[in-house]
């Protein structure tokens, strides 16, 4: 069984609480007779909201994904439904998303298109500006003119960020909610840790126990917030509903869990001895814990559980220069990257 196929009850029995329904539910409301867009569409979240958006009865619903095996997968598990269409595409490519955009014609866009592992990024800047940045900007610039709402889907690890992942999804934030004012409403949803995501702690935990252990953590302190993709739509349906331009929701999901305890619930599933845990150092990137968001921001809570809203953006002093980061990737100079992504994840 692996992480992809553990049952929504499974994951949350290994959370140890339960499902924030009511969140799950405000996709319905958000998008329901609307033609909808999600780049991303063939990862974890995307296929979540792509499965959730064509149960709301969406009057279109198109997937844009580089991999085309996410794409394979979600044709093949969401069969003949008549509203689903995918297209094989890069986002960082405004030729080719033009022309996924111009053929769906979208009201409601989700950018949920990223690199997303932070020591795979700690060790490739350029992909992580490139992609996560540049991309974002690509999407934006792209799609402002033509949808009504565009959605970037961030992370808590955009959060003061200390990584170069986290710094590149803060910088897009930046973009998203700092730069010049369009026709469209612009929203950002931060999101924590997807549990049972391809790549995820999760995964790597279940393929472990299966070899028998042990299972290998970071560190002792190390401790996560951690929702189920279903859940992360429905902060993004909650977001279409209820935000108004330039907001920011975050969602908290209660409090954090250790990954130690969350190694031994999954060592008890298989039977095996409780200690059977190797700690292996914090890994370039990493740090013990994350926040949902920074000490200066104030958030208010929302009309359901968990959901919160930051309505005015904190602009940071300049705005966000694209242009000297965009020159650092063509050259492909890494330090530069680096440097610049610092600087301006403020």
């Amino acid at each position: 069984m692996s992480g992809l196929e553990l049952s929504r009850q499974d994951v949350l029995e290994l959370l140890g609480r339960e499902p924030l329904d009511a969140l799950i539910k405000a996709i319905g409301p958000a998008v329901s007779g609307k033609r909808v867009l999600v780049t991303g569409g063939g990862g974890s979240l995307g296929t979540a909201f792509v499965r959730e958006a064509i149960r709301a009865a969406a009057a279109r619903v198109a997937a844009v994904d580089r991999a085309e095996a996410g794409l394979f997968e979600l044709e093949t598990g969401l069969g003949e439904t008549g509203r689903l269409e995918t297209h094989v595409a890069d986002v960082t490519d405004r030729v080719s998303l033009e022309r996924v955009l111009d053929a769906v014609d979208p009201e409601v866009l989700v950018h949920a298109a990223a690199h997303k592992h932070v020591p795979l990024m700690e060790r490739h800047p350029i992909e992580a500006a490139r992609n996560n940045v540049l991309g974002s900007a690509v999407v934006l610039a792209a799609s402002a003119a033509r949808a009504a709402t565009v959605v970037l889907v961030s992370t808590d690890k955009a959060v003061e960020p200390t990584s170069v992942l986290g710094r590149s999804k803060r910088c897009a934030e930046r973009l998203w909610l700092e730069g010049p004012s369009g026709s469209a409403r612009r929203l950002v949803v931060r999101l924590p840790n997807l549990l049972g995501s391809a790549g995820s702690v999760l995964v790597r935990f279940l393929d472990q126990a299966r070899r028998g252990g042990p299972l290998t953590v970071t560190d002792a302190r190390a401790e996560r917030f951690f929702v189920t993709a279903p859940e992360a739509a429905g902060l993004i349906g909650l977001a279409l509903t209820e935000g108004h331009d330039r907001d920011l929701f975050a969602l908290h999901p209660g409090e954090p869990t250790s990954i130690a305890l969350l190694a031994r619930r999954v060592l008890s599933r298989f039977d095996l001895e409780p200690d059977s845990i190797r700690m292996t150092g914090l890994r370039p990137g990493d740090r013990p814990s994350e926040r949902l968001w920074d000490s200066v921001d104030t958030f208010e809570s929302l009309s359901i559980p968990h959901a919160f809203r930051r309505s005015a953006p904190r602009v940071s002093g300049d705005s966000f220069d694209s242009e000297a980061l965009e020159a650092a990737v063509r050259e492909g100079d890494d330090a530069e990257v680096r440097r610049l992504l610092e600087a301006q994840a403020r």
